[in-house]
Parts: C-alpha cells; structure tokens; sequence
C-alpha cells in the first residue's frame, strides 16, 4: 500500500457518517466511474436487505460479523474498481464544501 493510499483511506475514515454518504452519492453521480464500480453499493444494498445471509443472523455475533465482513470487501472492490483521481477530486470538493464539478465524459 503506498502513502497517498493510506493518506486517502484515513480521509475517508476522519470523515463522519453523513459525509461518507454525500461522497458516495457524489461518486455515484459522476460520468466517468466505471458502471461495475457504480454497481457495488446497490449489490451490497441489496445483499444486506434480503434475508439470504452466508452466516444466519440468530446466529450470535457471526450472523452480524458475515454483514460486516461482506460491507467491508464491498468498500474495498469499490475503492479498487473507482478511479483514484476521481475519488481524490470528489473528497477535495467535499472538505472544502464546494458542490461537485460538472463531469463531461471524454
């Protein structure tokens, strides 16, 4: 992991709830991140509301632990699949309250 990821996954971890979610709104809007990148939060969406889980939830601890697990690889697939500059540009504009740029597909 180079420095400038780990600087960016510890702007993302500072910044609380509600700015996590407009980042993702935000990320979600824009043109030029890729569809498979775009698709991960619906899925994972999708996955945490039916009742189908890899571990039941009855099940203590590890019913809730499998939803942790499967949020956390989503995040990761999501940062791994998203362009690096367009998520640094996204977290700029939002640190500094700027609404997001207009994106023009190349």
């Amino acid at each position: 992991m180079t420095a400038s990821a780990r600087d960016m996954g510890r702007r993302l971890l500072r910044l609380p709830v509600r700015q996590k979610a407009l980042l993702v709104w935000r990320v979600l809007r824009d043109d030029r991140v890729p569809l498979g990148a775009k698709l991960v939060f619906p899925g994972l969406a999708a996955y945490l509301a039916t009742p189908i889980d890899l571990v039941p939830d009855f099940i203590p601890v590890l019913g809730q632990l499998d939803d942790i697990l499967v949020a956390g690889g989503a995040l990761w697939l999501f940062a791994r699949l998203c362009p690096r500059e367009i998520l640094e540009e996204h977290l700029s504009q939002l640190a500094e309250g700027r609404p997001p740029a207009a994106a023009t597909s190349p």
